[in-house]
């Protein structure tokens, strides 16, 4: 009994000593298993796919790369192999298999929006980059678009795109731009293209914090200012190299009609985008162009804001004309003054809002009292004023024969520098008299507060 015990305990170690060396190998498997996986470098084309001396393939996402004799290099050109696209990586050729992926890397693009209040002015961003950005070729694509407007006539005048060199940590402009373009009212935008240009003595590199400025100019209350604003381009990652193109890509156009899209060994395989002269859309208000027939270059016709005037197109011509409604209230104010030997009455009559094409403010004085040593009353002249500035004025001599007798003044108003306006104004009447055994005649005024009026000037 004591023997088979002990044959039953032998073989019990054996098991129990294999089984937990079976284990040990098994885990070790696993271990390796992931962390190759850990390991692998995550890709969507094979130029992500680049490691001093082996070729790297981007295969079903991962990158899987195959050793090759290594080869010393100072720059990409003396990575030349047969079927292969060469970069130099730390003094070492790495290279990708050239196939359609190579081609399509560019459509792996980073995509960033955002929007910004500026002023009062809201803007949203979008700029488009490609991964990783060729700086000898790619552009970066910015638009920027008005959505909510506090100046007007707004001209965006400068790009500039900043970031942090990850290997100097030095802050770096990588590109910038002045630019003569407008957006005029919310919806209105603009398309650039930005080159990087900064000095490199490298071939590859990343910046982080990344950084657009966008300068404008526009006007409030007639006063042109000057601002600036910025989009942060929070978790982006710029990879750039420095890879001397060789073909042009396989579009350049920017889908603006305004422009002749370029690209050719003169040009260095870069696509350019020159205006075109005379063409609605490239940003200048030519000659034979209008509010009417090109308003993304001269602007709108009708700019917005005004409470009873609108302008249409019409012919060819931008025209203004009060909205359909509008009502106009009539006033009417009395005044009695005692002056120093007279005494007058007045009636002011006007509409409001005033249209200064078809309206007029009526001023009716009548003489109510004098005193008997007083003759020859005469009206010399009706002014209109806002504080010292004189808008409207009748002149000539108007008598006052007696007691009861009227002068009447028509005043136009002069069309105004602009379609709608409110101003503070009042009337201001000029008279002479003079009195018995007195050749030299007096001369007195007074004055009468309209208050506030709308003045049309469509």
């Amino acid at each position: 009994m004591s023997t088979m015990r002990d044959v039953r305990n032998f073989f019990a170690g054996i098991f129990l000593k294999n089984y937990f060396f079976l284990m040990l190998v098994m885990v070790i498997i696993l271990f390796l298993i992931l962390a190759g996986c850990a390991l692998q470098q995550k890709c969507s084309a094979n130029i992500q796919c680049l490691s001093p001396g082996q070729t790297g393939s981007c295969v079903q996402g991962a990158c899987q790369y195959t050793p090759l004799a290594a080869q010393s290099c100072e720059s990409d050109s003396q990575c030349t192999k047969q079927g292969y696209a060469g970069n130099c990586i730390k003094g070492q050729c790495a290279w990708n298999p050239i196939s359609a992926q190579v081609f399509q890397s560019k459509s792996q693009l980073n995509y960033f929006t955002d929007s910004v209040n500026s002023a009062g002015n809201v803007f949203n961003i979008a700029a488009t980059f490609a991964a990783p950005f060729n700086i000898l070729q790619d552009r970066m694509r910015i638009k920027i678009e008005l959505a909510q407007q506090q100046h007007k006539n707004i001209l965006i005048t400068r790009l500039e795109f900043e970031g942090d060199d990850k290997s100097t940590k030095q802050r770096v402009l990588l590109g910038s731009k002045t630019l003569k373009k407008p957006v005029w009212q919310p919806g209105d935008s603009i398309s650039e293209e930005l080159a990087f240009d900064f000095p490199t003595t490298v071939s590859s590199g990343e910046f982080e914090n990344l950084l657009l400025k966008v300068m404008y100019t526009g006007l409030i209350d007639s006063r042109l200012q000057t601002n600036t604003y910025s989009a942060s381009l929070r978790n982006f990652v710029l990879n750039w190299q420095a890879r001397q193109p060789k073909a042009c890509p396989q579009s350049c156009d920017d889908q603006n009609p305004a422009t002749a899209d370029v690209c050719s060994i003169e040009t260095q395989y870069a696509c350019v985008h020159n205006s075109l002269a005379g063409v609605c859309g490239n940003g200048v208000c030519d000659s034979l162009e209008n509010v009417c027939s090109c308003a993304t270059d001269c602007g709108p016709c009708q700019t917005g804001g005004e409470k009873y005037v609108e302008k249409v197109c019409e012919q060819n011509s931008c025209v203004g004309r009060l909205r359909q409604g509008v009502a106009k209230k009539p006033f009417t104010l009395l005044d009695e003054r005692s002056m120093s030997a007279l005494k007058f009455s007045t009636r002011i009559s006007y509409v409001e809002p005033y249209d200064i094409r078809s309206d007029k403010i009526i001023v009716d004085v009548s003489l109510f009292d004098k005193q008997p040593e007083v003759n020859s009353v005469r009206i010399t002249g009706v002014q209109l004023l806002e504080g010292q500035n004189l808008i409207a004025e009748k002149t000539g001599k108007q008598i006052l024969a007696g007691i009861g007798s009227h002068a009447i003044a028509e005043l136009t108003i002069p069309a105004q520098s602009v379609a709608e306006a409110e101003h503070w104004l009042s009337i201001v009447v000029n008279y002479e008299y003079a009195r018995q055994n007195t050749a030299q005649p007096v001369k007195e005024r007074f004055e009468r507060q309209l208050g506030k009026l709308t003045l049309l000037s469509p």
